[in-house]
């Protein structure tokens, strides 16, 4: 296909991934204005390192589930001997079914999305710390295959777009294959929405506020520390391809949050009352070390 943009997609992308949500969370803003908060309490500063635990964590963990959707595959056909950690485009020899496989990433956390998002529609953890790290794991499922179906289109060398590519798809079904990417992120969104309120005291008076604790100040910080893990490497490895995921998906969550309806508010509490999650920081340092000391070298599958 032409490697030019298509005209639907160059307006839809922007209208989709910015100016719409960026109209939204405007409007929230002005809605919310003038709403007595100060009465309400806060979220503790220890859900807030618990989110940014969380958020870090899974996505870790959604990005290993990827990696494991690339390379396990690819195992069973002889001659590509796929490492994890590793995974590259070019084989020897050549199989014509190793660009297919490319796509076992995207199918991977695909299912790891909708397995993770129906745990949170018909047994959401009651523990606010549980709560956030299924919240944060969907999210990052999610986002991370999404984003790659418009970048499929974007850009054929990429994983989706050499499975994509195998199908031999006309135009007008990749611009379709794109947009369902790009209109799936707010609707996942907005299914998260009740689980970030849902965290913290309740009711949610000031929505937006609670967003802005609980999921935009977690993802920023947790972004800095989402760095360690994949170190060293390029820029667009290390800190772009995670910026831009948590971006696209944040802003559609901010944009929505105030349009949830109080009954959509499913109370999640906190049963540890210590300071520090002491159990979460030591996840987070085990994964840090498997990354660094086991995945950094790649394991032959």
């Amino acid at each position: 296909m032409d490697h030019d943009l298509p005209l639907v997609l160059a307006i839809a992308m922007p209208a989709i991934l910015f100016v719409i949500p960026a109209i939204l969370t405007l409007m929230g803003w002005s809605a919310q204005r003038g709403r007595r908060g100060a009465m309400v309490p806060r979220v503790s500063m220890r859900r807030i390192v618990k989110s940014i635990l969380a958020f870090v964590i899974a996505f870790n963990l959604a990005f290993l589930l990827q990696e494991l959707g690339l390379v396990i595959p690819k195992a069973f056909v002889p001659g590509l001997d796929p490492i994890l950690y590793h995974d590259n485009h070019g084989y020897t020899p050549a199989d014509p079914i190793a660009d297919l496989l490319q796509g076992g990433g995207l199918v991977a956390l695909l299912l790891g999305g909708i397995i993770t998002m129906a745990m949170l529609q018909r047994s959401p953890p009651q523990a606010a710390g549980a709560r956030l790290f299924l919240t944060w794991l969907t999210f990052w499922c999610w986002m991370m295959a999404l984003i790659q179906l418009p970048m499929a289109v974007i850009d054929p060398g990429s994983d989706v777009g050499m499975a994509l590519a195998t199908f031999e798809l006309p135009q007008p079904l990749m611009i379709v294959v794109a947009l369902v990417g790009l209109l799936g992120i707010p609707m996942v969104a907005k299914a998260l929405v009740p689980d970030f309120l849902a965290v913290g005291p309740q009711p949610v008076n000031l929505p937006t506020r609670r967003l802005i604790r609980l999921a935009l100040l977690p993802a920023f910080v947790g972004l800095g520390l989402v760095t360690l893990y994949r170190l060293p490497g390029d820029l667009d490895r290390v800190l772009v391809f995670p910026a831009v995921t948590a971006a696209v998906g944040l802003i559609w969550v901010m944009a929505l949050g105030w349009m949830i309806r109080p009954d959509e508010r499913r109370v999640a509490h906190a049963r540890n009352h210590r300071p520090i999650p002491f159990k979460g920081v030591a996840i987070a340092l085990v994964l840090l070390a498997v990354f660094q000391l086991v995945l950094r070298p790649g394991i032959p599958f």
